[in-house]
């Protein structure tokens, strides 16, 4: 459970504050795999002790004491919009300029396979702009954000990277995947989710390799787009997770396709018509 203070956010037996001009936020969870779990965020304390953005909570619900913001933190004015764990590797995405000390620009690993943690000192894709969604699949890792390079290769919002970690520096080019694929245009890429091979993308963009597609979008693993098309009436989708045929949706909008939705609601995956289902919440 989590709650909001002026000052600190509470996430179960973790206070979590920041020294600087700016409220902390929690922006990724997931789990460890072992009961405990992995917060990233915009935050400078976790009950009291320095960790920059970035914790680990075992399994107890208390602060893991051997990471710290030397080994598994940010710099000070980093933040973590995004994790994903890959094996015994944690990738952290966000907008930040080192990683575990190590020198990393939004971007980068973790490995995580002993007690301390130790930053990747070969994966180093480098994006050139804030990564706000990672999905991973297989030996692959799909990112989303607001760059246009990724490894010094044009890559507009949407990325597909090896996610062969550690591997002498020869892990982080890119896939062939979407290598045709212009990316989204008229805004960012804020979420990804997976549909059997196929990619859902969310974000702020109206068009998709020059295809109108309204903030929400699919592409095949040919890297072209479906016709899946629901269109989302609004300002931006921020998040999606599929469950089976459903993908849940949310964001700022009032419409999804031709049906009222308030911020959140359901679409039908892998049809062509009828894509709103029966949920409608209607968050105020």
């Amino acid at each position: 459970r989590m709650s909001t203070g002026s000052t600190t956010v509470t996430l179960g037996n973790i206070v979590f504050k920041d020294t600087g001009t700016t409220a902390p936020s929690i922006n990724a969870i997931i789990s460890d795999g072992a009961s405990g779990y992995y917060v990233g965020g915009h935050f400078t304390h976790a009950n009291a002790s320095a960790r920059t953005s970035l914790i680990h909570v075992l399994a107890d619900g208390s602060l893991d004491t051997l990471w710290t913001s030397a080994n598994g933190g940010l710099d000070a004015a980093g933040t973590v919009h995004a994790l994903a764990l890959v094996g015994n590797y944690l990738v952290v995405g966000g907008d930040f300029a080192t990683l575990g000390g190590l020198a990393r620009v939004n971007l980068g690993s973790i490995y995580v396979g002993t007690s301390t943690p130790v930053a990747d000192a070969d994966w180093n894709p480098d994006p050139n702009g804030i990564v706000y969604t990672i999905a991973a699949s297989g030996t692959g890792v799909y990112i989303g954000g607001a760059f246009t390079m990724v490894s010094a290769t044009a890559r507009v919002r949407l990325a597909h990277l090896s996610a062969v970690f550690g591997n002498g520096g020869a892990s982080e080019f890119l896939s062939t995947f979407c290598d045709g694929l212009a990316g989204a245009t008229g805004g960012n890429v804020k979420t990804i989710a997976l549909n059997s091979t196929n990619l859902v993308v969310g974000g702020l963009f109206t068009t998709v390799n020059g295809t109108a597609r309204n903030f929400i979008a699919e592409v095949s693993s040919a890297c072209a787009l479906t016709s899946w098309n629901p269109s989302v009436t609004g300002t931006d989708v921020k998040a999606m997770v599929v469950s089976g045929s459903s993908l849940y949706v949310g964001g700022n909008f009032t419409m999804l396709s031709t049906s009222a939705r308030t911020d959140f609601g359901a679409l039908n995956l892998n049809v062509t018509a009828n894509y709103v289902g029966s949920l409608n919440p209607a968050p105020n």
